[in-house]
């Protein structure tokens, strides 16, 4: 039978993931990446279970990128879809794939400028949900493929937005230098109006490390620099955080999160 209805679509979708079948899952889960339909979202999300169950324990491959990344990533957004009212945007800072370019082709966001290093290689491009006017700086970088680090910066100043990534590159150029086969890197700094420090660790094939942060080095310096600028940058309001979090991995993607402290409480 010829599947060619948004019902049969979304049906052939849901087979495929729940085969078992590499190549299908894999399929499957890619096209559920750029899927935008509400309705076949979340049908797809009423079966999230049934999904989950299905795929476990298969062994999708892939080469430089695990193909299991696309899964988890399906798997992610129908649970985003089925828990949550946002804008779909929102799932963008969660994966490295989405290529601003082709969201602006296909006329979910618009690029609203560019910015290029010298040589003309593209730094950041600055971008605007086309949806719900959400704001984007989206770097774009390239590590064995390219990849894009969406950050929603509507609230946040260019200087904050600046410092932000500063912070995250500071992290990885200090684990670099540790170990080069490191995978992961988390940093702690937390600061009130009388002091600030910071704290963390590493991962790479031989365990979990923990940074040497009494020993005073001007990388340990700088981490505390970049945390006080950006806890000003980022204050409002009487509004100021006390704990920056900062995760990363060797494929250059990282997450900063903050937990705040209102002084006017």
């Amino acid at each position: 039978m010829e599947l060619d209805g948004p019902f049969d679509s979304t049906m052939r979708l849901l087979d495929d993931i729940v085969s078992r079948d590499p190549a299908r899952i894999w399929s499957s889960a890619c096209a559920i990446r750029t899927l935008r339909d509400k309705q076949a979202l979340s049908t797809l999300a009423s079966h999230l279970d049934m999904i989950r169950e299905r795929t476990q324990g298969v062994s999708l491959g892939g080469a430089l990128r695990p193909n299991s990344s696309h899964l988890q990533f399906a798997l992610k957004k129908l649970e985003f879809v089925k828990t949550s009212s946002e804008c779909l945007c929102a799932l963008y800072p969660q994966d490295e794939m989405y290529d601003p370019a082709k969201e602006e082709a296909q006329g979910h966001v618009r690029i609203l400028e560019t910015v290029r290093l010298e040589g003309g290689w593209v730094d950041h491009h600055q971008c605007e949900c086309s949806l719900c006017g959400a704001n984007y700086r989206v770097e774009e970088r390239e590590y064995h493929y390219t990849w894009w680090a969406w950050m929603r910066t509507d609230s946040m100043s260019e200087e904050a937005s600046n410092l932000v990534t500063d912070l995250a590159r500071q992290a990885m150029r200090m684990v670099r230098a540790m170990s080069p086969d490191w995978t992961d890197v988390f940093i702690r700094f937390n600061a009130d109006d009388s002091h600030c420090g910071w704290k963390g660790s590493y991962v790479d094939p031989r365990g979990v490390h923990m940074f040497d942060v009494l020993q005073p080095t001007s990388e340990s310096e700088h981490i505390r620099r970049i945390g006080s600028l950006l806890r000003d940058a980022l204050s409002r309001d009487g509004k100021k955080f006390v704990v920056c979090l900062v995760r990363a991995n060797s494929g250059f993607q990282y997450q900063i999160d903050f937990e705040w402290h209102d002084e006017t409480k």
